[in-house]
């Protein structure tokens, strides 16, 4: 890590989502690919998509998330409020790349959320996940940190932050799930924070 990263990184005050994305571009750039169709599923404020946009500029890219946010200007992207429990729009189809950053977790029907990801991949086409491993460990939402909390009689299993339907998944029952939704699974790995 350089001392220019290792700056900006600290300058966030969620240093750990921004390392993450770093995780996440390298990796992205290691594919060498080249979308003409990019889905951002969850996308949220739109920072991930922002970065996809900066990534791929010759793409076309799209980013869908259930609650509405302000899309930001000029960032020549297509913003879609949408539940991805449900089918997507028709208008977002035979996508190149898929990519879901820490969204899936938080949707109580998680299958359906791949399937419906699946039909909006072109054949060949790559999904991105990213989601948080179930390890015992639970999310501090105030401080954006994975803390190892207690697990005995006295305290139970730690809360799930707000509107999360799971505390995260295991390799095998994420490679399960993948399976069930028609996706094959090339590379699975641990990244920092999750």
């Amino acid at each position: 890590m350089t001392i220019a990263s290792l700056r900006r990184l600290l300058s966030d005050p969620h240093f750990g989502r921004v390392h993450r994305y770093d995780v996440l571009v390298d990796f992205l750039c290691s594919l060498g690919l080249t979308p003409r169709r990019v889905l951002d599923a969850g996308c949220g404020d739109g920072r991930f998509t922002n970065i996809l946009r900066q990534l791929y500029p010759a793409a076309e890219i799209f980013g869908v998330d259930i609650a509405f946010y302000q899309a930001p200007n000029g960032t020549g992207a297509h913003w879609f409020q949408h539940d991805l429990q449900q089918p997507l729009p028709e208008q977002i189809r035979e996508c190149d790349l898929v990519v879901s950053i820490e969204m899936l977790e938080y949707c109580a029907d998680d299958l359906s959320v791949l399937r419906n990801l699946r039909q909006a991949a072109k054949v060949g086409g790559n999904l991105i996940l990213h989601v948080m491993a179930s390890s015992g460990r639970s999310y501090d939402p105030h401080f954006g940190f994975r803390v190892l909390l207690p697990q005995d009689s006295t305290f139970g299993d730690p809360p799930l932050p707000s509107g999360q339907a799971r505390s995260g998944y295991a390799h095998a029952s994420m490679a399960e799930l993948m399976r069930q939704a028609g996706w094959r699974i090339e590379a699975q790995r641990y990244t920092f924070g999750y």
